[in-house]
């Protein structure tokens, strides 16, 4: 079923803008308009630089209700596990050590040159909150997606619990540092990920992951009947 709500085609968008839009200048961002347009009405795809979804991609989803319920790759995190990540993550303005050797800033970003660099000082509130939205979040979902042995199996909410995990532990942790959480995301295993949705739980030094750990525990089986 071919996805009535999204832009087919550039011309299309075009012939809804007024003169005054197209003046010269302004042509390339209604271009990128058109772009995000495309790939926000079908769940952040890939644009395929033709201004139109391939039939391949347009195949793989067919109403917003099939994206909720099996988000499979197509997966983005819900506004309510964001809100957790960040409330569990903190902020704070300059760069602080988080414990375990690694300054951060902002919602928990760890340092890098770059940041170093553009935020010598750290990051404010708003500056972080931009960060969040639309660089560390992307970023994290494309390598989350990649992580998660047959992802489509897994619902909303259990690819919530999971991609908190994933944000916490990062990608290395996830994945060669859980050889037996990833056996059983491979295998449907659900008693078996529960089991080893464990990281830093016993941890005393950092009593904040068992709390974390049992809110993503209980998020991930909040779909089983």
């Amino acid at each position: 079923m071919k996805n009535s709500y999204r832009i087919k085609t550039f011309e299309e968008f075009i012939a809804n803008q007024s003169d005054e839009n197209i003046e010269e200048g302004k042509l390339k961002n209604i271009a990128l308009s058109a772009a995000a347009l495309a790939g926000i009405a079908t769940g952040i795809h890939h644009y395929n630089g033709t201004h139109e979804l391939s039939d391949e991609q347009d195949d793989k989803i067919e109403t917003v209700e099939d994206i909720k319920s099996n988000p499979g790759k197509d997966f983005y995190p819900s506004e309510d596990i964001l809100d957790y990540i960040k409330s569990a993550e903190g902020w704070h303005q300059g760069w602080k050590n988080d414990g375990k050797g690694h300054k951060t800033t902002g919602w928990g970003f760890k340092i890098t040159p770059v940041l170093k660099k553009s935020y010598p000082n750290g990051m404010t509130k708003e500056q972080a909150d931009k960060y969040f939205l639309h660089t560390a979040i992307p970023m994290r979902v494309k390598e989350f997606v990649e992580a998660v042995p047959n992802i489509e199996q897994y619902t909303q909410n259990q690819l919530d619990a999971l991609f908190d995990l994933f944000y916490n532990i990062g990608y290395g942790k996830f994945t060669k540092g859980s050889p037996s959480l990833q056996r059983a995301l491979k295998n449907y295993d659900i008693e078996g990920i529960v089991n080893n949705m464990d990281h830093d739980y016993n941890n005393k030094r950092f009593s904040g992951a068992k709390k974390r750990r049992d809110y993503e525990r209980e998020l991930f089986m909040k779909d089983i009947k």
